[in-house]
C-alpha cells in the first residue's frame, strides 16, 4: 500500500493527474500477479512433479502422460493475464482521459439524443475485446489440461480478487470524501484532490465488475462441466470448447451489430447538424424570410453518402 500511494503521488505536491492515478492502481495490480505467479509456479512444481492419475477431457482426450504441472502453471498463467487484460480494457473504456469518454463528451455539442447513443454504442462495443479475451482463455486452457483446466484458469483470474475487489470498493469512498468535502467547507484544493479521486472511482468501480463478470463466464462453463459428469450427461453439445466458444462470439455479434449502426447514426447526425448550422450562419434569413431555401441537396448527399458508407463493415458482419 505504502508503495502504491507513493506512486500516485508527485513530488512538487500538486494533485495527481488521473493518469498517474490509475497508473498507482495498475502497477498494485502487476505486482500482486508477479507474486502470485512466483508461488503459483512453486506450487505446481512441487505438488504435480509426478503424472497426472486422471486429468481427462470430456471427450476422451486423455493428459494422464504428461507432467501436469506446467499444463496446469500454463492455465492459471492463462487466466491471471486475461484478468489483468480486462481490467486495462475496461480502464481504457471508462477513463475520462481516453477517446471512448471523450468522444461522448464531445457528442454533448449536438443535444442529449446524440450523447445517449454514442453511449450506447461504445458500451456495445466495449464487450468486443473482454469477450474474444475469453474466448481466448477457455480454448487455451482447454487444450492444455482439458475442461479441468478451464477451472484452473478460474482460479488464476480470481487469484486478484483481494486486489480488484479493494479497487471496486475505493470508488464510493472516494465519492463521499469529495461530498464530505464539499459539504464541510474545505479549502478548494481539498476539493481539487478529492475530484480527481473521485473520477479515478468510476473507473475503479467499471474494472471490478469487469474482472467479474470474466471470471463468471469461465466459472459457469466450470460448474456446467462438474454437473455433466457427476450426472453422466455426454451428449450435451456445449461440453465441446468449439461449441461453446461459438455461443460466445455468436451472442457478441448483436452488440457489435448494434455498436456499428448506432455510432455510423451518430456520425451521420452530427455531420448533418454541423451542415445545417454552418447554413444558418451564412445566411440567418433562412430563419426569418420564406423565400430564402436552404440548401438541401447538401443534407441530402450527406444522408445518402453516410447510408452508403457507414454500412460497409456491418454490412461484412
Amino acid at each position: 500500500c505504502t508503495v502504491h500511494i507513493k506512486i500516485g503521488m508527485r513530488p512538487d505536491g500538486t494533485p495527481p493527474s488521473l493518469d498517474d492515478l490509475l497508473a498507482a492502481m495498475r502497477f498494485n495490480v502487476i505486482v500482486a500477479s508477479v507474486i502470485i505467479t512466483i508461488c503459483v509456479l512453486f506450487l505446481c512444481v512441487f505438488f504435480f512433479e509426478s503424472e497426472a492419475d486422471d486429468i481427462d477431457d470430456v471427450d476422451g482426450v486423455s493428459y494422464d502422460q504428461l507432467n501436469p504441472g506446467p499444463r496446469l502453471f500454463g492455465c492459471i498463467l492463462l487466466g491471471l493475464i486475461v484478468g489483468v487484460l480486462i481490467g486495462m480494457v475496461t480502464e481504457y473504456f471508462t477513463s475520462h482521459t481516453k477517446e471512448p469518454t471523450q468522444s461522448i463528451g464531445r457528442a454533448t455539442e449536438f443535444g442529449p439524443g446524440p450523447v445517449v447513443i454514442q453511449g450506447l454504442g461504445m458500451g456495445m462495443l466495449s464487450t468486443v475485446v473482454p469477450l474474444l479475451l475469453i474466448v481466448c482463455a477457455v480454448l487455451g486452457a482447454y487444450y492444455l489440461a482439458g475442461f479441468y483446466g478451464t477451472a484452473v484458469a478460474v482460479c488464476g483470474m480470481l487469484s486478484t480478487l483481494g486486489v480488484t475487489m479493494s479497487t471496486d470498493a475505493y470508488g464510493p469512498v472516494s465519492d463521499n470524501a469529495g461530498g464530505i468535502a464539499e459539504m464541510s467547507g474545505l479549502p478548494s484544493w481539498v476539493r481539487e484532490y478529492t475530484d480527481g479521486l473521485d473520477a479515478l472511482g468510476n473507473t475503479t468501480a467499471a474494472t471490478g465488475k469487469g474482472f467479474a463478470n470474466g471470471s463468471a463466464v469461465l466459472s459457469a462453463l466450470s460448474l456446467l462441466t462438474a454437473f455433466a459428469r457427476v450426472a453422466d450427461i455426454d451428449s450435451v453439445n456445449l461440453l465441446r470448447p468449439v461449441v461453446v466458444i461459438g455461443v460466445l462470439i455468436g451472442s457478441l455479434l448483436p452488440y457489435v451489430f448494434g455498436a456499428m449502426t448506432m455510432l455510423s447514426v451518430n456520425k451521420a447526425a452530427q455531420e448533418m447538424m454541423h451542415e445545417v448550422r454552418r447554413q444558418f450562419l451564412a445566411n440567418p434569413a433562412i430563419l426569418t424570410d420564406p423565400d430564402q431555401k436552404p440548401d438541401y441537396n447538401r443534407c441530402v448527399a450527406i444522408s445518402c453518402k453516410s447510408a452508403l458508407k457507414e454500412m460497409l463493415l456491418p454490412g461484412v458482419l
